[in-house]
């Protein structure tokens, strides 16, 4: 699935969740004037809050009786949150989700109802925790290839009958913590560092430097020499990519577009080949259109107007102006998660670097997600995707000059 821009904060939704829909259109907001730190748009950071508590909510309720009366109403605030443009939408949306967990609290824990203020602030402590250790043994099932699963899933019913006793789910969260802790073998087809696991089925096997190899964050140095082309200009660019056969017109039109913007324009290229294969009418089955698989709604936040649904879409599909919302987005990204410039990324070797992954995961998986855990998130299709992104860019980085 070419997408840009998924948000799933709970290991657990995978493959499965509706919120695999959401890609990332919803996470850009329409007024630019308000931006948070690092370059990113106030709309990213709000709509990462408010996803992380409405997913925090679907784990919970994974299993339990009491799904069948909650999901539906928690369903719906998905789909909004998957259709939002605007701020002001998501203020909307965050007293409902308030609202509905008032309501989800009392169906769980009845009783919880009459208790004094402090309490049921201490109840609500305890479902947070609960949340909590749900999330990190779902992440702790990816982390180990499964090969813990029995005892994981013993560790959930323990989780779930535990009520709202806030020092057994302590407990519990360390226990599912240390699972796997001293097994020192390695998750099949993962590299001992990179922790990112063989791409899933259809990726190359493409697996990260040995340890020996890896220069420390915020290195520029090139652990192994990285061939590197010299002297970029509009009519080589064209040249290298018709002997390539590649569509000559779409390599300039990034090669441009980059300049103009700062980027290293063999990065977009690398992005293009992940995303649509260089094929500019491509669109995915919940909307991302174009080169850069751009969801309408984040198109319109970084530029892209058009006065109906369709034209918007019919204007993604031209490639300069999908290329041109594309790498201003990929560079808001950059600004948030990279230690380094683009400048200094054609020097170095990105697999070693933990800052240049995180900004092209949240590429795929959203910057709440990146944020969440510190880096590249447990999902398979991100790591599959970091891995394919960077290796398409070192083969770029080998055929075309500098920029």
């Amino acid at each position: 699935m070419r997408q840009a821009l998924r948000i799933l904060t709970a290991a657990v939704l995978l493959a499965q969740s509706p919120l695999q829909v959401f890609a990332q259109g919803a996470l850009t907001q329409t007024a630019p004037s308000k931006s948070a730190p690092g370059g990113l748009p106030a709309f990213l950071i709000k709509m990462g809050e408010l996803m992380d508590r409405v997913d925090g909510w679907e784990v919970l309720l994974k299993g339990d009786p009491q799904s069948n009366l909650l999901m539906p109403e928690l369903r719906r605030i998905q789909h909004s949150l998957k259709n939002t443009g605007s701020l002001r939408e998501l203020e909307r949306l965050e007293a409902q989700i308030a609202a509905f967990e008032v309501r989800m609290r009392t169906s769980l824990h009845p009783e919880t109802s009459t208790l004094p203020a402090e309490q049921q602030q201490g109840s609500q402590n305890a479902l947070e925790e609960q949340k909590r250790a749900l999330l990190a043994l779902e992440q702790k099932k990816v982390d180990t290839g499964g090969r813990f699963n029995a005892q994981l899933e013993g560790l959930r019913g323990q989780i779930m009958a535990s009520g709202l006793d806030s020092r057994k789910l302590s407990e519990l969260f360390d226990q599912v913590r240390r699972v796997g802790a001293s097994d020192a073998t390695p998750v099949s087809g993962a590299s001992s560092l990179s922790g990112l696991p063989t791409p899933a089925a259809g990726l190359p096997d493409l697996t990260y430097p040995a340890p020996a190899q890896v220069a420390a964050k915020g290195s520029t140095e090139v652990p192994s020499p990285v061939v590197t082309a010299k002297g970029a200009d509009e009519e080589t660019v064209a040249r290298i990519a018709k002997q390539r056969g590649m569509r000559s017109d779409i390599v300039v039109q990034a090669f441009r577009e980059a300049k103009k913007q700062g980027v290293d324009y063999r990065m977009v290229l690398a992005v293009i080949n992940c995303e649509s294969a260089f094929n500019p009418g491509v669109r995915s089955h919940v909307g991302a259109t174009g080169l850069m698989q751009l969801m309408p709604a984040t198109a319109r936040g970084l530029g892209v107007k058009a006065s109906t649904q369709e034209g918007l879409i019919q204007l993604l599909k031209d490639p300069a102006t999908n290329i041109k919302a594309g790498v201003t987005f990929l560079k808001q990204l950059w600004r948030k998660f990279s230690d380094i410039s683009f400048s200094q990324l054609g020097s170095i070797d990105p697999f070693t670097r933990h800052d240049v992954k995180s900004a092209i995961a949240a590429y795929n998986a959203g910057p709440g997600a990146v944020a969440k855990y510190n880096g590249v998130p447990p999902y398979q299709e991100t790591r599959g995707y970091v891995v394919k992104v960077l290796q398409a860019y070192l083969n770029y980085r080998r055929a075309f000059p500098e920029g």
